[in-house]
């Protein structure tokens, strides 16, 4: 039951995540667009007010990678470097991307680790390898032991490795 609060709870951040950065994108425009500054006291209101939610949001690598959040900062922070005005936005905007580098590499990290050790758990079983009957027979000489006595390694789900152990 737990599993299926936190997908609807991952799928609703990842929608409203999705949401401000879109918001975040047509304010950019806005600021490009604008060549007064009468206007720009209040989008660097609501982007600072964008940032502080997406600061409250505890995201993962899937959510960042799907949303491409990351990005849309980046452009932002871009941005925001011409305007003096929006240091405090710009100083925050780093401050998100450097936390979200942070967990990107973590998470990347313990899953590149996890594939690792299950793959050293990977199960072995023997396949029984018929050796071409043109030149070659299980009584040659040229043939070894271990060529006749081949096992193939398989994963837990029976898929092969690619990886042939020899006896």
């Amino acid at each position: 039951m737990s599993a299926i609060v936190d997908d609807k709870q991952s799928c609703l951040i990842e929608t409203e995540v999705g949401d401000i950065g879109h918001q975040l994108e047509q304010l950019m425009e806005t600021m490009k667009n604008d060549e007064q500054q009468t206007t720009n006291a209040n989008i660097g209101a609501e982007v600072f007010r964008l940032l502080n939610k997406l600061e409250s949001f505890e995201l993962h690598l899937t959510v960042l990678k799907s949303t491409k959040i990351g990005i849309v900062l980046n452009k932002l922070r871009k941005c925001l470097a011409n305007n003096a005005n929006e240091e405090e936005a710009r100083l925050m905007t780093i401050q998100l991307i450097r936390k979200w580098k942070t967990i990107a590499t973590d998470e990347f990290l313990c899953e590149k680790s996890l594939n690792k050790s299950s793959r050293k758990r990977t199960t072995s079983s023997s396949v029984a390898i018929e050796p071409d009957n043109d030149h070659r027979n299980s009584s040659s000489p040229h043939m070894s032991a271990a060529r006749r006595n081949r096992t193939v390694s398989s994963d837990e789900d029976g898929r092969e490795s690619g990886n042939v152990l020899f006896l």
